[in-house]
């Protein structure tokens, strides 16, 4: 049954609107991709309701997402159809933004999630049947956005329907980029170390932790990050001065462009650093120069780990009885932060080409007094022969004013 003519308002969306991320072919290969999921799972269809993997699949960009009573949903078919459910008025977003779908608009009052969750079986009903299986994400990593009332809801609304979880599967789909996608990251990156070089100078001595977090925000959208995915500072005490009491400062910061996010960290001291921070860093910027040596397809990032480790201990012995600071070497990134894979004992996953992660070896460091660890963040995109630097390589570097 035609959904077009089934549905009241819905309209046929074009390839790439006028706004869109990425172009036509973008996303016919994602799409292409998460059909051959579908293949293996035996899937009649997959319901997106999370704003990154609907994003990613869709094309539609949208900060309808804080709404709760306004849920978005997107729906593809084994067959190839692909919806989008907004509220009438984010229609134009959808238009504008979105990529090669069916746009099913839903009314109401906006006091319940009711005839969002009607407009998704309508879809479900009319293009696949009543005995349909349907993927969903309900995971660690990925999970539907409407409460568990609502989906519970919605199941009630499709009795003959069986839903299976599949956010690991999507997981994998979305771990691969494109080289349009790693164009992205590294622009994502540029943009936080522009930021970095405005806030760390001179003008920083005297300043509030509290000035530099809003300062480095403006200097981020200044230099043209939609949003600020994350920042931490020091210790986050808003009120402590930056200096020579307060002598070093630790900012970690995620810049966004195209809804992919950076990820890395980078040290500013009053005057000299002190060697308890440089001498950590120049031994942990070794330890990355092996990760990127380890990393590359053709093994898992289980055994990748392992040889990092093996390797590492030998440039900082304190790992073998402390361990890293947070767990382990590295993990991935894209429009989420972090994503699959981890760079750690946990992820017995193949290693793929095109995956961009963040690395961050780390080491405890109790005696910094006013941190806790010392890191050297950088960011990768995983290639053929190993990793290619996306971020300015600047981590083991201390800003000095």
């Amino acid at each position: 049954m035609n959904v077009l003519q089934t549905l009241a308002g819905s309209q046929l969306v074009g390839p790439a609107g006028p706004h869109s991320d990425f172009d036509a072919a973008e996303y016919d290969r994602r799409r292409a991709a998460l059909r051959e999921v579908m293949q293996r799972e035996g899937l009649d269809a997959v319901l997106i309701n999370n704003r990154y993997t609907h994003r990613y699949f869709s094309g539609h960009i949208t900060n309808l997402w804080t709404n709760r009573s306004r849920p978005i949903f997107s729906v593809f078919t084994a067959s190839g159809e692909s919806y989008a459910v907004a509220v009438g008025w984010e229609g134009r977003r959808v238009v504008n933004t979105a990529s090669d779908l069916v746009l099913v608009p839903y009314g109401g009052s906006g006091m319940d999630a009711e005839p969002s969750l009607e407009a998704v079986r309508d879809i479900l009903v009319s293009t696949v049947g009543e005995n349909v299986r349907i993927g969903y994400e309900g995971s660690l990593w990925t999970s539907y956005e409407i409460t568990e009332a609502e989906m519970l809801s919605l199941r009630s609304k499709l009795p003959k329907a069986t839903f299976l979880e599949i956010s690991t599967q999507l997981a994998l789909v979305r771990m691969r980029k494109s080289e349009g996608e790693v164009q992205a990251l590294r622009q994502a990156a540029a943009i936080n170390s522009a930021a970095f070089d405005t806030i760390y100078t001179p003008t920083a001595r005297g300043l509030t932790e509290g000035d530099i977090y809003r300062k480095m925000s403006a200097a981020l959208f200044e230099a043209g990050s939609e949003e600020i995915y994350f920042m931490i500072l020091n210790k986050g005490d808003s009120a402590r001065q930056f200096s020579v009491d307060n002598p070093v400062i630790f900012l970690d910061s995620g810049a966004v462009y195209k809804g992919y996010a950076s990820d890395f960290n980078r040290y500013m001291t009053w005057g000299k650093a002190p060697a308890k921070l440089t001498d950590p860093l120049t031994r942990l910027k070794e330890v990355a120069e092996v990760i990127y040596e380890e990393v590359r397809p053709g093994r898992t990032w289980k055994e990748a780990n392992q040889a990092v480790y093996t390797r590492s201990i030998k440039i900082l012995p304190e790992l073998a009885t402390s361990g890293t600071n947070i767990g382990k070497f590295g993990h991935g990134i894209g429009l989420q932060m972090p994503e699959l894979p981890y760079l750690s004992d946990d992820d017995n996953t193949e290693i793929l080409e095109g995956t961009v992660m963040c690395i961050e070896p780390s080491l405890r460091h109790d005696d910094m007094g006013y941190l806790t660890s010392v890191t050297c963040e950088e960011m990768v995109v995983v290639r053929s022969h190993g990793c290619e630097l996306l971020s300015d390589g600047k981590g083991a570097e201390v800003r000095e004013v």
